[in-house]
């Protein structure tokens, strides 16, 4: 399952997280893997709880259950997660905050006494330093494209999937225009949902947003009438062309 998740760098020596040799993993980790929790509406839903009841038969009240995680009245946005301590690893914290719609998660790892203070710095500053962006979904038509020859018929070319991202303000303007490209030649017959380019935005490298797109609907080879008509049309147009060039005033 961590593999599935692209988790990079976890090694599990036992099944209850306490100190051991061989037993670790990185914030980085940490924070995909609580991202992927908090799909389970049952997760969030007891992470996000700050004190349970359970009765308790033989006394005058039930027994009070509260959670260890203070960032859930420290934090107006808190919405998780998870205390951690053992000698060696410090005092840390997995935390989630909701705030205008928009999901962060954090890691603090070995963060001293002032783990709940750093949690809250780095929750502002995903929510004030970074925006947001959905820049074209599945299926939304992009652009259309030519596909086959004799005659060369148009698609459309939508979206393989949405191209959401998250990017810091401050590198906005790089993320404002795309580039679409085309595959050199696309041969009939045209599947539905056949890749026939990409479309491409951002910066270089890590910061690149890429999406493919693809044809929307099936386009079958033309007959073989038309496509003989469409070549000799395709020749004669050519032959004028020439005679234009050749002739002056043609």
């Amino acid at each position: 399952k961590a593999a599935e998740l692209g988790l990079s760098n976890p090694h599990f020596a036992n099944p209850h997280g306490l100190d051991a040799p061989g037993h670790y993993t990185s914030a980085r980790d940490l924070a995909k893997l609580a991202a992927y929790a908090m799909r389970n509406a049952d997760f969030r839903k007891i992470v996000s709880t700050r004190t349970f009841q359970l009765p308790w038969p033989g006394h005058p009240g039930p027994r009070v259950f509260e959670n260890h995680n203070k960032l859930l009245k420290l934090y107006p946005y808190a919405t998780g997660i998870k205390t951690g301590y053992t000698s060696q690893a410090g005092k840390c914290l997995v935390a989630s905050a909701e705030k205008d719609g928009r999901e962060l998660v954090s890691v603090i790892l070995n963060g001293g006494e002032s783990y709940w203070d750093q949690t809250v710095s780095l929750m502002e500053y995903g929510f004030n330093d970074f925006a947001h962006v959905e820049y074209a979904y599945a299926g939304q038509l992009l652009a259309e494209v030519e596909v086959g020859d004799f005659p060369r018929k148009r698609v459309n070319a939508v979206g393989s999937r949405d191209l959401v991202f998250t990017v810091r303000r401050d590198r906005l303007d790089a993320y404002r225009e795309a580039v679409i490209c085309w595959l050199n030649w696309i041969p009939y017959p045209i599947a539905a949902g056949q890749e026939v380019g990409y479309l491409s935005l951002g910066e270089e490298g890590a910061g690149e947003q890429r999406i493919s797109l693809v044809s929307d609907a099936y386009r079958n080879r033309p007959s073989f009438p038309v496509r003989v008509l469409a070549l000799i049309a395709a020749a004669f147009s050519r032959l004028l062309s020439w005679l234009k060039w050749l002739v002056p005033g043609w």
